[in-house]
């Protein structure tokens, strides 16, 4: 799962129309790309900012949450 441009767009006009909605959506993206992405997720629940791959910068996960974080 990538996160796309039209769901970008999409979760930005939620945050303005729908807050409630927006955060919703929100985590349910955030842990669908938590299971896919994360080595970690046997044994974790969220991001470990300390882990190998976000310290490197190479963390997929973190890369696609930064898309939606960016806007």
């Amino acid at each position: 799962m990538s996160i796309s441009k039209e769901q970008v767009d999409y979760l930005k006009k939620l945050k303005t129309d729908n807050p409630t909605e927006y955060t919703k959506e929100f985590k349910k993206i955030d842990q669908e790309l938590f299971k896919k992405y994360c080595f970690k997720r046997n044994y974790k629940t969220e991001c470990d900012p300390f882990c190998v791959d976000a310290f490197t910068g190479k963390c997929q996960y973190l890369i696609e949450m930064n898309k939606i974080n960016n806007e």
